[in-house]
């Protein structure tokens, strides 16, 4: 279908991801690092006669092209949180893997696209850290003309189905015992009378990650004389000698592996025997530097425990604290060490559990073990600073990672009940109740007001329970509960002058199970033919509001000669015109847009690799395919397989695959 304005028209606009998808298109939540799209414009104008011709888009047009939130209007933008950039930024594409370099993602669609000679431009898709955690559905769209278009639209004269769905990630954190110290002891040292001395200590992450911007520490001393792109952090004199003292910092703006380092750089009124010597500063290839000090300056003793803050390439945000850990001032052993949090003394302020939009009750959540229930809460602390007075604070990440959904109850330690899980990240399935009018707002997608968050410095912890389809449908109140200093609280909690009152009450419903006339059917008999077989391919559509996202394939196949390496075979025959035949499921291609060569489906063709099956005729993953072609295989069986499919809302649907006119064609039928 194409879409026309005046004497132009799009013939094809479509949307996707990089090849390489699980290594290309994971995206960390920092608000910096990027999730490369793809996106295919087909411009043809009207020729001579009825031709039509292919043009570029103009400038104008191409600068046009931009990604928001999915849904069949023209007028969207983007999801609060998210920002789409027209060039690549300086941090690395993909998710780190442990102990290698990130690949650059394998562009094979981007090749397959230009040879066809259409214009794939690029975008890229960045998420803060407090956008909501969990998959964001993603389409294009261009001005031509004065006309917006959109790669999903269900208009009479312009049908295209074309989407993308991002699920960020927490920004992932590294502990420094994670890393690799270096100490370059000596690396300028000045003989008495001068008596300077310098130690560079380098740092260097794990493989495939590095610090590409160094900048510094939260609150340094800011010691007189020193230099403006110093920030010391520890000063300190050992009480054995007083004619000495030694101080930590590091240097901004020194982000390059090959910045240089002067003396006078750390201090202006440091002795030395020559103007300004210098101070090897490049000995590991990494800009994690920091340096100790040893030298004749008035000794003092301070400690700021200030974080030193990097960014990785990433674009993570990395944070350490600078702890002395030599008192003895032993030669060849580290000055000091990096570690992860300050140990603080907090206050509990608020901690309330509620669920989103401020609610107790719900029964949005299926009980299948899969499908999600969010639960919001509300957390406010106060740090006693060194002055004793409590201060605003926000939760380290080890404190809200501690933090859980239990059964309500005065039990600090109560467990969930057996059958219910708790889960800090959204899984890949919709929250909320399935909707059978196409109009109207998914839950997960309705704007969430918590109440008081705007009012105050609150912290939100969202947090998702599951439950088991073998648990008894019943009322349950949950509460939450988080470790603090060493003590638990919870959401139901009173002591002295703390005390906490809220939980949410979560009665689980039955999941529902689709029949055979929900399904919307489509044939693609021209699927695949060659002079030795043909493939059809069958497509069910589901309901509005619901799409397949897990083909769980068949629960016993048949077993066949030359099975397809992404195939499981329902039933096999010889019909009547003597060639073989078999219908079944393709596995592993769960994806709307799926590559299937011929020999994912039947691996004894002379070219199983060579050709492609069309695979996408709707956006749909429930497909089954009938194969029939000249090959000698004999015999025929049909194990009338049970075939599981799971929903967006983790729902699972279940059918058998019949053969009918003596295997040429397949059916499906309710179980």
């Amino acid at each position: 279908m194409v879409t026309q304005a005046s004497k132009c028209r799009l013939s094809k606009f479509s949307i996707s991801r990089p090849a390489n998808t699980q290594a290309a298109n994971g995206l960390y939540a920092n608000g910096r690092h990027q999730c490369e799209v793809l996106i295919d414009v087909v411009k043809e104008i009207s020729g001579v006669g009825d031709e039509w011709v292919r043009v570029r888009l103009t400038d104008e047009e191409r600068a046009s092209v931009t990604v928001v939130e999915c849904s069949e209007h023209g007028n969207q933008t983007l999801t609060p949180g998210w920002s789409c950039d027209v060039e690549k930024n300086q941090f690395t594409l993909g998710l780190w893997r442990d102990k290698s370099l990130p690949l650059e993602p394998g562009n094979d669609l981007e090749k397959r696209l230009e040879r066809s000679l259409e214009e794939p431009i690029k975008r890229y898709l960045r998420c803060a850290p407090d956008a909501p955690i969990g998959p964001a559905v993603f389409m294009a769209c261009v001005t031509i003309d004065s006309c917006v278009y959109t790669t999903y639209s269900f208009k009479r004269d312009a049908v295209f189905e074309s989407f993308i769905t991002i699920n960020p990630v927490r920004p992932m954190s590294w502990d420094a015992d994670d890393m690799d110290l270096y100490v370059d002891y000596l690396a300028y040292s000045s003989a008495p009378p001068y008596r300077t001395l310098v130690d560079v200590y380098y740092w260097t992450p794990p493989g495939g990650l590095w610090v590409v911007k160094n900048m510094g520490f939260d609150s340094p001393l800011g010691l007189p004389g020193e230099g403006k792109d110093f920030h010391s952090v520890l000063s300190w004199h050992s009480p054995i000698d007083n004619t000495t003292s030694s101080r930590v910092g590091t240097f901004i703006n020194k982000d390059e592996l090959d910045s240089t380092l002067h003396l006078h750089e750390i201090d202006a009124g440091l002795p030395a025997p020559s103007p300004d010597p210098l101070i090897p500063f490049n000995k590991r290839a990494t800009v994690l530097r920091a340096i100790r000090l040893k030298s004749p300056l008035v000794p003092e003793n301070r400690d700021a425990k200030s974080f030193w803050r990097v960014l990785d390439n990433y674009g993570t945000e990395q944070k350490f604290l600078v702890k002395h850990t030599d008192p003895l001032n032993l030669p060849g052993v580290p000055f000091f060490k990096l570690t992860g949090e300050i140990v603080r003394t907090l206050k509990l302020i608020l901690f309330k559990i509620m669920l989103p939009g401020g609610g107790s009750v719900t029964d949005e959540l299926y009980a299948n073990g899969r499908h999600q229930c969010k639960v919001v809460v509300e957390v406010v602390v106060e740090q006693l600073d060194a002055g004793g007075y409590w201060i605003p604070a926000r939760l380290s990440d080890a404190e809200r990672n501690s933090l859980t959904i239990t059964l309500y109850s005065p039990n600090v330690n109560e467990p969930l009940p057996e059958g219910w899980s708790c889960d800090k990240e959204k899984n890949i399935y919709d929250t909320g109740l399935w909707r059978t009018r196409i109009d109207e707002v998914r839950p997960d997608q309705k704007p969430e007001v918590v109440a008081g968050h705007a009012q105050r410095q609150v912290e939100i912890v969202e947090r998702y329970l599951r439950v088991d389809p073998s648990v008894p449908i019943e009322e349950r109140r949950f509460m939450a509960s988080i470790e603090l200093g060493g003590v638990t609280y919870t959401t139901n909690y009173s002591d002295d002058d703390v005390a906490f009152d809220s939980y949410v009450t979560i009665r689980a419903t039955l999941p529902y199970a689709l029949s055979t006339s929900q399904l919307v059917e489509y044939v693609d008999n021209d699927a695949y033919s060659d002079n030795l077989c043909d493939v059809d391919v069958y497509y069910w559509t589901p309901p509005a509001g619901l799409r397949f996202l897990v083909n769980r394939g068949l629960d016993s196949p048949a077993s066949i000669p030359a099975e397809g390496w992404n195939f499981r075979t329902s039933y096999f025959t010889r019909n009547k015109q003597s060639s073989f035949a078999k219908g079944g499921v393709v596995i592993n291609k769960d994806t709307v847009n799926a590559s299937v060569l011929i020999g994912d489906i039947f691996s004894g063709h002379p070219n199983p690799s060579g050709d492609s099956v069309r695979f996408n005729r709707r956006s749909t993953i429930m497909r089954a395919v009938r194969f029939c072609g000249e090959y000698n295989i004999t015999g025929s069986r049909d194990n009338n397989s049970v075939w599981r499919l799971w929903d967006n809302y983790g729902c699972e649907h279940v059918f058998r695959i019949e053969q009918l006119y003596d295997g040429d064609k397949l059916g499906l039928t309710d179980v």
